[in-house]
């Protein structure tokens, strides 16, 4: 979700830089960038000094803009989302809150360590680049914000730079069933590298069928497409129970869906007809319906379909 304006007195201020929002938890992130000229110039001293004020500067500004939506009264404020889907606010549907602060610069010559962060709202700092790898290797954005929660638990301070492989140690845990060791000389640099060459399968991307999984990708996208010829409801809050259905449908279950979808596609695309599957997840059932009529046909028959599925679901 994009930043928005909340009244403060008689002014305006900002909440967040973005918010990823996904069922009851949301991440406020704030980004604070160096210019590159600039930085390139400085001693290794001032990079840490900018440091030091950036990083505290942005946490201030994340635990005030969880104040900030904690305190707003029900609907005071609309969030929108990157595909302009407008949501009213309810500080009530969100039980928990945690913080990214994403520092643009280039990583220090020495080990810096962030402070820990842990004031009311616990959060993480990490280089851009490691933010940009960490949206490519987590399967979506409730991974992502589990992953900045159990990382400021489990290793709360991490020198910048190393994100990728406090990530592999994490991963690495929870696999094997070990608790997380550091050693006394540190996390090697290689880390992650290690362990993916070890453990591809560990990681998105690691086997060629998981390019299928991007097909719940584009079903996440195409949540937001609230077309009234396709779709009756104009609820803002369904659009959110959509969105947080498919964020949560694991990485093996993507993949399978993803390939179940795409050989339907192809099927009827060569044979034409109609097709329809029922799909469980951990967390309920997806339908999927495939067939060659226009848009507007397939949505009306599909609304009588949803509700007959939805009939047998609750006398199942």
């Amino acid at each position: 979700f994009r930043a928005v304006d909340v009244p403060k007195g008689n002014a305006q201020r900002e909440v967040g830089d973005f918010l990823l929002w996904v069922g009851n938890v949301i991440a406020i992130v704030s980004h604070k960038s160096r210019e590159p000229t600039a930085a390139a110039r400085d001693s290794e001293l001032r990079r840490r000094l900018w440091l030091d004020k950036n990083i505290a500067e942005a946490y201030e500004q994340i635990k005030g803009v969880a104040r900030n939506l904690k305190a707003a009264l029900p609907d005071a404020i609309v969030l929108e989302s990157d595909r302009a889907v407008q949501v009213p606010w309810n500080p009530t549907a969100v039980d928990g809150y945690v913080g990214v602060v994403i520092a643009d610069t280039p990583e220090p010559a020495e080990d810096y360590g962030p402070p820990v962060m842990n004031d009311g709202v616990p959060a993480v700092a990490m280089l851009a680049r490691d933010w940009d790898m960490l949206n490519e290797l987590l399967p979506s954005t409730m991974s992502m914000i589990k992953y900045v929660a159990r990382r400021q638990h489990l290793v709360p301070r991490c020198p910048l730079g190393s994100e990728l492989d406090v990530l592999a140690l994490i991963i690495e845990a929870e696999q094997t069933g070990q608790p997380i060791a550091i050693p006394e000389t540190g996390l090697p640099k290689d880390h992650f590298t290690q362990v993916r060459i070890g453990h591809p399968d560990w990681f998105l991307g690691g086997h060629s069928d998981d390019r299928f999984a991007f097909v719940v990708d584009a079903m996440i996208e195409g949540a937001a497409d609230a077309d009234p010829d396709l779709s009756d409801s104009a609820d803002p809050l369904m659009y959110m129970r959509i969105v947080e259905f498919l964020d949560r449908i694991p990485l093996l279950n993507r993949v399978s869906i993803g390939k179940a979808v795409v050989d339907s596609c192809q099927r009827v695309g060569r044979d034409g007809g109609r097709e329809s599957c029922r799909i469980a997840v951990p967390h309920g059932m997806l339908v999927f319906v495939t067939d060659d009529q226009d848009r507007g046909s397939r949505a009306q028959w599909l609304r009588g379909l949803t509700v007959a599925r939805h009939s047998q679901v609750l006398d199942a």
